[in-house]
């Protein structure tokens, strides 16, 4: 559950940093 929801965002917040 919220361990989902820190994923998504972690991937979000991880992908754009990258770009």
């Amino acid at each position: 559950m919220a361990v989902t929801r820190f994923n998504v965002f972690a991937g979000l917040a991880g992908m754009y940093l990258v770009r």
